[in-house]
């Protein structure tokens, strides 16, 4: 995890099996901000949602 400014953001990369959906994305990966600035909690979230 990266910390931008002073949130962090949750990166997943697309599946193979799903990414000719994502043909208009450059990238290979889906980024959102968490909208939280403790990084204990944003490990939590980003542990969550794999």
């Amino acid at each position: 995890m990266i910390r931008r400014g002073d949130r962090w953001p949750f990166k997943v990369r697309i599946p193979t099996d799903v990414q000719e959906s994502y043909d208009a994305r450059a990238s290979k990966f889906i980024e959102q901000s968490l909208k939280i600035s403790d990084a204990t909690a944003a490990r939590k979230l980003r542990d969550a949602n794999r």
